[in-house]
């Protein structure tokens, strides 16, 4: 695996055989490689197929939190690799040896293998080397994407036990089985913004507030897609096999999605909806016909609204957010804000803070 290049310093460390590399135990050759990237850096975009781990705590650090380990095991339960990264407070500057959380770091199949397994264990530790809390994950890769995978270490876990098959998350012991599926792609670089201003809603299914589920009329475990080419096709209602994961039958319904969630909604025929994406969010909602919708997508969120033949089909897009509106033939089309202005592209597209696709 070759060297990265960037305008970022970057911390690249592939596993090529026995030895030490900036703190990590490198064992025999391995069918995993990993990278760490630090905060404000990017791992390696070349291969595509790998999976970025993105760790963040609600601790304090490092007075609570001071270390965070990472166990690396393949299927079997084969120990593939560990590390451990000493923590430093918010506003200190990182270094090969001291991490600000969030932070991530890639793993990446060998011989760009998709089909491989592999189980990523985080730990988080005091100063004195006790550990605090764990989460694992169970997972796997999907040919030529780079997918997130957050592991969020929550306070409100340390006192928790799961089973053998369970790990503490937001919504307390679930399963560690993480279908790569459900995972969103992003680019190699853009995994630490995803974290900011996220709080212990920020799992590895980006999940909904509690609000998502006033007056949801849906599918509340529909499944995600969280591509835009997903669209509703005019005259048939979009909640209708539809992969959402809140979705409005008729009347008026109003959803929020929580910081750096992932969030799929859709807005049935003659519906009104309102999607609130919050802060750092991944966010997409389709429209169908003679329907009203509105997104409204946060500071630093990626937002879709895709519509079908509707009344209203509009974005409100927060600063430093990415945005499309993909118009379909709808009455009333657009933003209704878009920090610099946006552009209309071929084909009935408004992208903001975007190129036209």
């Amino acid at each position: 695996m070759g060297a990265c290049s960037s305008r970022h310093p970057r911390a690249i460390l592939p596993f090529v055989g026995n030895g030490r590399h900036g703190g990590l135990t490198l064992p025999a050759p391995v069918p995993w490689a990993i990278a760490v990237a630090f905060l404000g850096a990017s791992a390696c975009t070349d291969p595509a197929t790998q999976l970025l781990v993105l760790v963040d705590t609600d601790y304090a650090v490092p007075s609570e939190l001071a270390t965070v380990s990472a166990r690396i095991s393949d299927a079997d339960g084969r120990e593939i690799s560990s590390s451990e990264f000493t923590l430093v407070a918010a506003g200190e500057d990182p270094s090969p040896a001291r991490f600000v959380v969030p932070l991530s770091f890639a793993v990446v199949p060998r011989d760009d293998d998709a089909g491989r397994r592999v189980v990523i264990e985080i730990a988080g530790m005091d100063a004195f080397g006790g550990v605090l809390v764990t989460r694992r994950a169970r997972t796997g890769f999907v040919e030529g994407k780079t997918l997130l995978l957050p592991m969020f270490l929550l306070e409100s876990c340390e006192a928790v036990e799961c089973g053998s098959d369970q790990t503490c998350t937001e919504r307390g012991c679930e399963t560690d089985r993480v279908d790569p599926g459900s995972l969103i792609e992003v680019a190699a670089g853009d995994e630490l913004r995803w974290a900011l201003d996220a709080g212990p809603d920020a799992g590895s299914d980006g999940g909904w507030d509690a609000a998502a589920d006033a007056g949801d009329g849906g599918l509340p475990d529909a499944g995600r897609d969280s591509g835009a080419d997903a669209g509703a096709d005019a005259g048939v209602g979009v909640c209708v096999g539809a992969d959402t994961d809140r979705c409005c039958r008729d009347g008026t319904c109003d959803y929020s999605c929580p910081p750096s969630g992932v969030c799929n909604a859709g807005c049935d025929d003659t519906a009104s909806c309102t999607l609130t994406c919050s802060p750092g969010a991944l966010c997409t909602m389709r429209s169908g016909v003679d329907s009203s919708s509105t997104l409204i997508c946060g500071s630093r969120g990626r937002c879709t609204l895709t519509c079908a033949g509707s009344d209203v089909c509009q974005l409100e897009c927060g600063s430093a957010a990415q945005c499309t509106v993909e118009c379909g033939g709808s009455r009333l089309c657009g933003f209704t804000n878009c920090p610099g202005g946006g552009t209309m592209c071929p084909g009935g597209i408004w992208v903001c803070n975007l190129s036209c696709p």
